[in-house]
């Protein structure tokens, strides 16, 4: 058996905006030299791409979509998914609430290919499905900026 795969990922970067675009390839071969009937070719597909804009007063946006598609899975294996995920997040001094929506459309579903020397099997494996998280994160390193400025004010001073 033999994998390999290949992707392309173009990333734009502006002040408040961050913009990426991609697409993936991965291919799996398999060969028998006893029964060459019995070999194997998928191919899984992956384009998307992801928004992220910080806007004013601490918020952040971001979302991201997927198309996925497969060739030359078992029948009935390797429907194609639209997947989707969004992000809201504020953050207040140190703290940072944040959302995050994942598999929004209820979509995404785990493929999974075995091959042995005696058998190929694909499954659907379950996945967790649509979920939204709440966050609280806190960066302590915000917590009193004027000791933190003071601090590397002093450690300037103590290198000249």
């Amino acid at each position: 058996s033999f994998n390999w795969g290949v992707g392309l990922n173009l990333k734009y970067n502006k002040d408040f905006f961050t913009g990426t675009l991609s697409a993936n390839a991965s291919n799996g071969r398999a060969s028998y030299s006893m029964n060459p009937a019995a070999d194997m070719n998928v191919w899984d597909f992956n384009i998307g791409g992801d928004l992220l804009f910080q806007l004013n007063k601490g918020w952040e946006i971001g979302t991201d979509a997927r198309y996925v598609f497969f060739r030359g899975y078992s029948s009935g294996y390797g429907q194609p998914e639209f997947r989707w995920n969004m992000t809201l997040s504020k953050t207040i001094k140190s703290v940072t609430l944040g959302l995050k929506c994942n598999d929004i459309l209820n979509q995404c579903r785990s493929l999974t290919r075995v091959v042995s020397a005696e058998y190929v099997e694909d499954s659907y494996r379950n996945v967790m499905g649509r979920t939204i998280l709440f966050s609280v994160s806190f960066n302590f390193g915000k917590l009193n900026s004027n000791k933190t400025s003071a601090v590397s004010s002093s450690k300037k001073k103590m290198d000249y």
